[in-house]
This record gives structure tokens, C-alpha cells and sequence, in this order.
């Protein structure tokens, strides 16, 4: 079907400019979604996607800078089998198609500065080159090897620049990436996306009845819960991680950062749907259990907070009705509670935990589009 024409309500340049403001002061650039002209972009968005897909939105908000010199995110697909299969569906790729062939998953990446070549533009594969995009990829190996098997390969590759306002739509099988900026790129490259699904796919993050403009606590923990959550990003992709953190104390993993985050999420976690709230749990307990990365110190505040993060997933385990909603990060969080079970208590019913390092096999990063 033919994508409607988008007639912005608010000017792309004008929230560019008040990213780099933002970045600029320390916070990451998706802190622009404490603001409403964020949110009318997503409301924009969410009518043209409802006509083009069928879908509603998830409230996956990011928000992207890519400074001269420095690379976009590395390729990968936005949702793997180990995002759908723990929600009821087949592992199959053809279960995350609608039947018209419109993908239950779809972001919507709107260019607010400049994208070109120069500054690391979107990058695909198209479908059509891309043997895993409806068959699926080896559970061993690297599935970019598979879809560039030889130096032909490459000339499918599709560059699409954009102008300040302009967009692309893609799926959640797409392998996209943004390239590396040249040294004499004239400005930083600034992006938002939104993505949008089926809800029996993939919950929305926060209640659909709280668009088109959430309020603010709402705001506030869900910008700190999607830095939050992709800073899981800092050992499997380092480069996506420095674009979506930006230059402050967050880029190097801070502690202190990463626990005002994830207390901002916390407070407000009644907001959130259950899968959601495990998720962000989830993460918190793999980076403070990692010895490369966040390593939390060794005292009883800390020992509250981890107890806060293993309360926040049974909880939202019961509102899930029993359902799990399983992660990339459930074997650290596994062995971690091993190793916690082995330790001896301390001060009666506090926790003594102890550096470990843990591995995950390699695979495509789940998220996201830069």
C-alpha cells in the first residue's frame, strides 16, 4: 500500500536543536521525551503506522546522536525468537507477520537533523538479499555471515539519506545500521524513533489510554528505563551504546547514574506493564552481577537495591499470571542467585554479593535502529 504523506505538527530542527541541549548538559538524548513535542511527533507517527501496518505504539521511545567520526549502531535485527516464543508464539519467523504480510513489529525513524552518508544515515539489507529475514538464523554463528556470505554481497546494501523531517519504516527482521560518520561531517546526526507493534505480539510499555501525552512521572521513569535498559548495549555494542548515553558519566557505565535510573523507574514501576518491569529488573541484575561493565559496591544499600530489583520481577511475574517473560539476561540473573544462594548471610536476612563475570553467546543486538 502507498505510505501516506506526514505533515509533522511540530519542526524536526527545533527538537534537534533541543537534543543537542540536552547532550550537551550531560543527559542522554532521550530525555527529549520528558518534553510534548516529543510526543506529538509520536502521535504524528502513530496515525500514519495504524494506516500502513495495522499497529499500535509500544512506547519503545529512543533517541539517537551521532557525533562526526563516530559510528551509528552495528547491524542487527530489532526482535529475535528469544523476544516472541516466551509470549506464546511460535519460534518461527511467519508468526510475527500479519497475514496481509505487515510485521507485528515496524519502527518508524524520523531524521530530525540532516542524515547522510557523511553522518551515518540508516543503512538495510533489503529482504529480497537477506536469507534469515523470513526463514530465520542459525542458533550457532553469526547471522551477518550468513547474509553476506561473499564480497557480492555487499552491493545490496541501501544508503537513505534523509532531509531534517523525513522517515523510514522498518521491521523488526530488517538488518539496518547506521555507518560511521566522517571526520568532516558538518553536524552531528540527531534521530528519534518510535516503534510500533501488535499488543498481543509485544505489551505496550505504558497504558495505551496514556497517549497521546503521558504525564510526567510517567515520562521521567520511562526515559530512564529505555537508557536504562540499553545500557546492556555497552559490552555487546560499545558504539550503539555512546550514541544513545551521550558524552556524561553514563557512557562509562557510572554507578551513581545507572542506580538514578533505574530508583526513577522504580518509583513510578505501578505505571508499567508486568513483562516490562521484569525486563528493566532484569537488566539491573545482569549489569550489577557483571564484572566487566556496572559493578555495584559491596554494602547494605546496595543489597536493598538489588532486593528492590528481585521483588519488582516476582511481582511482575504474579500480574503476569504465572506467565514468565523471558530475557536475553536470565542466565546471568540465574547464576547470579546461585552464587548468592552459596554466600553466607549476612546481618540476617541481607545479601553478600561477590564480583563475577558472566558471557552470553553471540548474537544479533535485540535493539535498536540508529
Amino acid at each position: 500500500s502507498r505510505v501516506p504523506r506526514i505533515q509533522w505538527s511540530t519542526c524536526g530542527k527545533t527538537l534537534a536543536r533541543a537534543v543537542l541541549k540536552l547532550r550537551a548538559a550531560g543527559l542522554p538524548p532521550t530525555a527529549i521525551g520528558m518534553f510534548d513535542e516529543a510526543w506529538m511527533l509520536g502521535r504524528d507517527a502513530a496515525r500514519m503506522m495504524q494506516t500502513v501496518t495495522g499497529n499500535a505504539p509500544v512506547m519503545d521511545v529512543l533517541s539517537f546522536v551521532v557525533e562526526g567520526g563516530s559510528p551509528g549502531f552495528s547491524p542487527h535485527r530489532d526482535r529475535q525468537p528469544e523476544d516472541w516464543t516466551p509470549r506464546g508464539f511460535e519460534p518461527g519467523v511467519a508468526t510475527t507477520f500479519h497475514p496481509n504480510g505487515a510485521p507485528k513489529y515496524a519502527t518508524l525513524w524520523i531524521a530530525l537533523s540532516e542524515a547522510t552518508p557523511e553522518n551515518s544515515c540508516m543503512h538495510y539489507l533489503p529482504a529480497t538479499n537477506d536469507p534469515g529475514y523470513h526463514q530465520g538464523d542459525p542458533e550457532d554463528g553469526d547471522p551477518m555471515l550468513v547474509a553476506f556470505p561473499d564480497k557480492e554481497a555487499f552491493q545490496a546494501i541501501r544508503a537513505v539519506p534523509l532531509r531534517p523531517g523525513g522517515c523510514v519504516i522498518h521491521s523488526h527482521r530488517v538488518i539496518h545500521w547506521g555507518n560511521q560518520a566522517s571526520e568532516s561531517a558538518k553536524s552531528p546526526r540527531v534521530s528519534l524513533s518510535f516503534s510500533f507493534n501488535d499488543p498481543e505480539f509485544e505489551p505496550p510499555y505504558l497504558a495505551p489510554s496514556s497517549l497521546p501525552f503521558p504525564d510526567l512521572h510517567s515520562r521521567i521513569a520511562l526515559v530512564a528505563a529505555q537508557v536504562f535498559n540499553y545500557s546492556s548495549l555497552s559490552t555487546a555494542d560499545a558504539p550503539g551504546w555512546a550514541v544513545v548515553a551521550g558524552p556524561g558519566a553514563l557512557r562509562e557505565l557510572d554507578v551513581t547514574a545507572l542506580k538514578r535510573l533505574h530508583g526513577c523507574f522504580h518509583l513510578e514501576r505501578h505505571r508499567f506493564h508486568a513483562s516490562y518491569q521484569r525486563e528493566v529488573a532484569a537488566k539491573f541484575l545482569a549489569l550489577s552481577a557483571a564484572s566487566d561493565g556496572c559493578q555495584l559496591d559491596d554494602d547494605d544499600d546496595n543489597d536493598d537495591i538489588v532486593d528492590a530489583a528481585l521483588e519488582m520481577m516476582l511481582e511482575a511475574d504474579m500480574q503476569a499470571a504465572g506467565k514468565k517473560f523471558h530475557d536475553d539476561f536470565d542466565v546471568a540473573l540465574s547464576e547470579q542467585q546461585g552464587r548468592e544462594n552459596k554466600s553466607q548471610s549476612r546481618k540476617g536476612t541481607k545479601r553478600k554479593r561477590k564480583k563475577t563475570k558472566t558471557t552470553d553467546k553471540m548474537k544479533t543486538p535485540r535493539k535498536e535502529s540508529a
